[in-house]
């Protein structure tokens, strides 16, 4: 009789036996039989990791009795197509590996109703489509990874960027109502106000990026004491130090001209871009986020930013949308007392949209 560790959280089967908790060795196949016997002696498994194995979607009623099952492998599984993962819907399942199966669009659909899952990996998976990505797209907070290292089918992909870039736009744009074009009268002036945001920030950027450079050209030379400059002067004799009188003569001028600090220099990053936000945004600063916490990126952040589209949401509220590189973006623009301002901005991570700062 197979004898498995009561207390085993971690199980894997290599080299012809099982595996409890990387330590303990039950030496028995892989089939259906075993692994029915693995879980019912192993209450408290989480992690099950299965590769090569023989049998196909029939493991799945005995994987959907693991309750704490958040981890599950099963590559290189030639005859799992998927079909039986929505019996794991209300498992903590978080990470499920199926590279290298015979997963098709069926078995995707249902691994998305997986209720906890946050990452899903299908490198190789030949028989998912890209059609079978996008019907996906619903699902929020899920990370689908097509790409692996493990040989060069792996290394391409299952999808184009054409085609990646399809299904991120179908769930970062899903939410969106009373969508309108960028060059609608009524977006004119709110595009406009962002635009000036835009070009504003990159001027401080640049600006300080030039003066923090200043400030670490500047920095003082450590003054050799009195000792280290008598060692250097040519024989015993130190030499005569300038008086004040003397060095005040070399001055241009009677009075010498005093260099600003860095601190100094400073405060005048933080006034610039405290008056910056002030004029274009509403709400008040938060922690962490600029203007409270200062930083920039070389450049300026906003300039490979393209706008994309607007919602409306009222007469005087406006989403505009923007993407730059494979991130996206949205600002909201609320009129208030004339005048267009930044009133929240957020970006999208895996169809989930939050606040992001400027």
């Amino acid at each position: 009789m197979l004898e498995f560790a009561p207390n085993t959280n971690t199980l894997e089967y290599q080299d012809g036996a099982y595996l409890c908790n990387g330590t303990k060795r039950v030496e028995a196949p892989l089939n259906l039989e075993t692994l029915e016997e693995a879980v019912r002696q192993c209450p408290k498994l989480q992690v099950v990791s299965l590769y090569d194995a023989p049998f196909g979607d029939q493991c799945f009623p005995l994987l959907a009795q693991i309750p704490r099952l958040n981890m599950l492998a099963l590559l290189r599984g030639r005859q799992i197509t998927g079909h039986g993962l929505e019996l794991l819907k209300d498992l903590p399942l978080k990470d499920l590996f199926l590279q290298r199966t015979a997963l098709d669009d069926e078995g995707l659909a249902q691994a998305a109703r997986i209720g906890k899952l946050e990452n899903l990996y299908i490198a190789a998976c030949r028989h998912v489509t890209p059609q079978g990505l996008l019907a996906i797209a619903w699902r929020d907070k899920l990370r689908v990874s097509d790409t692996d290292n493990q040989d060069e089918e792996g290394l391409a992909g299952l999808f184009t960027e054409t085609e990646r870039k399809a299904y991120e736009d179908a769930r970062t744009y899903k939410t969106m109502k009373n969508r309108i074009p960028l060059d609608s009268p009524e977006l004119q002036e709110p595009v406009r106000a962002l635009q000036e945001f835009f070009h504003d920030m990159t001027r401080w950027e640049r600006m300080a990026e030039e003066k923090d450079k200043g400030n670490r050209a500047g920095t003082p030379r450590r003054e050799r004491t009195a000792g280290e400059k008598d060692q250097g002067n040519r024989g015993d004799t130190p030499r005569r130090e300038r008086t004040a009188e003397e060095k005040d003569q070399s001055n241009r001028g009677d009075t010498p001209r005093r260099e600003r600090t860095a601190g100094e220099k400073d405060q005048d990053v933080q006034a610039d871009i405290d008056g910056l936000f002030a004029r274009r945004v509403s709400w008040t600063p938060r922690p962490g986020w600029r203007p409270v916490h200062l930083f920039w990126k070389r450049g300026g952040t906003y300039t490979n930013y393209r706008l994309v589209a607007g919602e409306r949401v009222t007469k005087s509220k406006f989403w505009i949308y923007a993407e730059a590189d494979i991130f996206y973006y949205r600002y909201l623009m609320r009129l208030i007392d004339g005048s267009w301002i930044i009133d929240n901005a957020q970006w999208c991570q895996a169809g989930r949209w939050s606040f992001c700062g400027l």
